[in-house]
């Protein structure tokens, strides 16, 4: 099983989304983008690098988004995100018009643009 960690773009957008959950995390990125062991400590001026599914778990423990990948065809996916409210699941992202190649590629397009939907007070 492929366990890829997030690009440093949604690293970062993760951070300013308050991901924090360094129990999980064992890289991170530096400021100028490299992906660094935490064996060189987390820098304050870094961000944390999650695999995707840890990203994933977090934006649905917390949020209650759903990302998914659904298959077009035996080599094209997409990402769909999902809101569970009360009421019931409705679709809360934007509805995808571009396939991608992988399954982890349509993930973390789909785990961005979860990150995207969060609103934080300030």
């Amino acid at each position: 099983m492929i366990e890829l960690r997030v690009t440093f773009e949604t690293a970062k957008l993760a951070q300013e989304k308050e991901f924090k959950e360094f129990d999980n995390c064992t890289h991170f990125y530096s400021p100028d983008g490299v992906l660094m062991s935490n064996d060189y400590k987390f820098s304050k001026f870094g961000c944390l690098a999650p695999r995707q599914e840890v990203l994933k778990q977090w934006l649905r423990e917390k949020y209650h988004l759903y990302v998914r990948v659904a298959v077009n065809s035996i080599t094209t996916y997409f990402p769909m995100i999902e809101l569970a409210e009360v009421g019931g699941t409705q679709l809360a992202g934007p509805a995808y018009d571009k396939n991608y190649r992988t399954y982890e590629a349509a993930l973390e397009i789909g785990l961005r643009e979860a990150l995207k939907l969060i609103k934080i007070p300030e």
